[in-house]
C-alpha cells in the first residue's frame, strides 16, 4: 500500500466490520503526522415517557452508543486531522460536490 501512495495512487480498503475500518483509519491518521482531533457527538433523549416504560426506553437508547446502525450510520466519535481524507455518508450539498461515497 505504501508503494501505491508514493506513486500517487489512492487505494481503497474494504473491511467487513466497522471496528476494523476504525483501526485502519486510526493508523492512517497517525501516519499523516498532524495532531488528531476527536469530535464527540452530544446526543440527548428529550421526550415525555410514561414512567412505566421509562427504563425500557433508556435501555434501548443506551444501545445507540455502540451501534451505528441505530444512528443512521452516524458515529459517536469522529477522529480527524489536517490533511486526512474523509468520506461522507450522506449528501450534504450536491452543487458543491459534497456527496456520499
Amino acid at each position: 500500500m505504501q508503494e501505491l501512495r508514493e506513486s500517487g495512487e489512492c487505494p481503497m480498503i474494504l473491511m467487513p466490520r466497522t471496528v476494523l475500518c476504525n483501526e485502519i483509519n486510526d493508523a492512517m491518521l497517525q501516519e499523516i503526522g498532524t495532531e488528531v482531533q476527536e469530535l464527540v457527538a452530544i446526543d440527548t433523549l428529550d421526550s415525555i415517557v410514561d414512567k412505566r416504560i421509562q427504563k425500557k426506553v433508556e435501555k434501548a437508547y443506551e444501545k445507540t452508543n455502540d451501534d451505528v446502525t441505530r444512528t443512521a450510520g452516524l458515529e459517536k466519535r469522529l477522529r480527524l486531522c489536517v490533511g486526512c481524507k474523509m468520506m461522507l455518508k450522506r449528501n450534504r450539498n450536491v452543487d458543491l460536490g459534497l456527496v456520499n461515497g
